[in-house]
């Protein structure tokens, strides 16, 4: 992996949920997950510490897109200590859910994606519902008695490598192609 450049996703928690690191190579479509780490009842600076040694493992990492609802900020302040880590804090709302949740549907719908065989993943995936609120609203979350750690993680990473990846390509008119005679 050392020879790959990638964006990272990272879901923080504690104690209940677990911390979820996914990292993705975006250099191409589909968008390929490439490393993943889960786990949980750590200091948060040992987390810190934790994912950057993973991190370590790529010749680089553009972005790491993470959770910054709750403790967010707090982590902010650790990942600045990370020499040449470039970060960007993302607060969940329910807006902010609905537009990630709906870019990784249509990148999986349109085979954008590829995950590996992790049966955690597999199940999160499964198990995450979509309600609404008796006001109208959007509610994103895994069933009762389920985690969505690595489905948060996965979008926040495809988010990143959504707003990364070289999605230009060149226009040609016919006046502009060689001309056959």
């Amino acid at each position: 992996a050392k020879d790959i450049t990638i964006v990272a996703g990272c879901d923080w928690a504690k104690k209940q949920d677990y911390t979820v690191l996914t990292c993705w190579d975006y250099s191409q479509r589909p968008f390929r997950m490439v490393g993943f780490m889960r786990f949980h009842h750590l200091k948060y600076t040992e987390q810190v510490v934790k994912v950057a040694r993973f991190l370590d493992r790529f010749k680089e990492t553009e972005i790491l897109y993470h959770d910054k609802t709750g403790v967010g900020e707090a982590i902010d302040d650790m990942l600045a200590q990370v020499p040449g880590l470039v970060y960007k804090g993302v607060t969940f709302t329910n807006a902010s859910k609905s537009y990630m949740v709906n870019d990784a549907i249509t990148l999986m719908e349109q085979d954008g994606v590829l995950f590996p065989w992790w049966p955690n993943l597999q199940h999160e995936f499964e198990v995450f519902e979509v309600d609404t609120t008796e006001l109208g609203n959007m509610r994103y979350q895994a069933s009762e008695g389920n985690h969505d750690d690595i489905v948060f993680s996965s979008c926040l990473g495809l988010a990143a490598c959504l707003e990364h990846a070289d999605m230009s390509f060149e226009v040609q008119f016919l006046e502009d192609l060689p001309n056959k005679k």
